[in-house]
């Protein structure tokens, strides 16, 4: 995720192949119902739940929220099910609100200036890890 995170920050991008591979981690996690992971049908639930919810807010955004964010949402949801990907969620927008808030009003930056997201997602997910 921390590579992600700074691929994020400097290409803009979300490598599809490092997307696949925590998609793939998760769902065989998920098969063998690895310690702290969502069932495979959970995971399955997730990661459709979550795809649906960004893709909507991606196409509802004209694109602000990218693609790559979805992919990197349903991989997730794979990997930690659906109660966990919605406080993923949660979490992410919660500190990219609060971070993004702090640019505009401390480092000059303008609202329509793009801010990456997967830093954002990084750092939900690994608070969502230290709660529960």
């Amino acid at each position: 995720m921390i590579v992600l995170a700074f691929i994020d920050i400097e290409k803009r991008v979300v490598p599809d192949i490092i997307v696949v591979f925590i998609f793939f981690t998760g769902m065989i996690f998920g098969v063998i119902n690895f310690s702290g992971s969502a069932t495979i049908f959970d995971g399955i639930i997730a990661a459709i739940a979550a795809g649906f919810i960004i893709y909507a807010m991606n196409f509802f955004s004209n694109g602000k929220i990218g693609e790559g964010d979805v992919k990197l949402f349903m991989a997730l949801g794979m990997c930690v099910g659906l109660k966990e990907i919605v406080a993923v969620m949660l979490y992410s927008f919660v500190i990219g609100g609060v971070i993004s808030a702090a640019l505009l009003l401390f480092a000059g930056f303008k609202r329509k200036d793009a801010v990456a997201f997967v830093p954002f997602i990084a750092a939900a997910f690994i608070v969502r890890a230290f709660l529960h």
